[in-house]
């Protein structure tokens, strides 16, 4: 039995994909959630064999979350959920390692189709998905997050998503508060992130930051 995991932030939604997990042989629900900082929490608990999650999802899209996914629970494979895929979300994709994309205007027998096989360690993409394929080889690839940090800052951000204080990152690295706060402020400027939830999700799904426990 295969336990899968769902991560939607709509309500609705969520529980039209629960009643389709249940009906498929084979498979039981491990769990839902609305958001991807307590699917992480949870996955790292439960070891789901597969999630199955929203492309779009609040403050972490979905592939940044099968990234971060890959660092609590590296056997559980994803299949994600989504409209309007472009050629660099697929190419962000598949460098991600999810196992499969269906567009929600594919309908319900293609995802049931494409959980089974997915769960079964295969792979499953939508006709829409590979339409786009030549595309995908072409795009540019996308500059990691981390890439324009120093060596400094990737300290400060590791700091910032453990919750240290300004304070207690110019101790931690035996330097002033001033210039703890201006490598703040430039990590901020270069990630186009503008407070400490939003860093330490970046930080997470770079890999830099392990995800809490709760």
């Amino acid at each position: 039995m295969t336990g899968v995991f769902i991560v939607e932030d709509q309500a609705l939604l969520r529980d039209l994909l629960r009643g389709a997990v249940a009906a498929l042989p084979g498979m039981s629900l491990a769990g839902m959630a609305a958001d991807a900082g307590t699917a992480l929490a949870d996955c790292r608990k439960l070891r789901p064999g597969v999630v199955l999650a929203e492309l779009a999802l609040p403050g972490m899209d979905g592939v940044e979350f099968a990234r971060a996914l890959a660092q609590v629970s590296p056997e559980t494979r994803v299949l994600l959920l989504g409209s309007g895929f472009s050629p660099q979300v697929v190419r962000r994709a598949l460098l991600a390692r999810v196992s499969g994309i269906v567009e929600k205007s594919a309908g319900l027998a293609e995802l049931e189709k494409a959980l089974a096989s997915v769960a079964a360690g295969g792979s499953h993409y939508g006709g829409a998905v590979l339409d786009l394929l030549p595309e995908v080889v072409a795009a540019k690839p996308e500059p990691q997050p981390l890439e324009s940090l120093t060596e400094r800052e990737k300290s400060v951000l590791s700091l910032i998503a453990e919750g240290l204080s300004t304070k207690e990152i110019a101790e931690k690295l035996s330097i002033s508060a001033r210039t703890a706060d201006v490598h703040r402020m430039h990590i901020m400027t270069k990630l186009d992130a503008h407070n400490a939830a939003s860093l330490t999700r970046i930080a997470i799904a770079s890999g830099l930051a392990d995800i809490p426990i709760r």
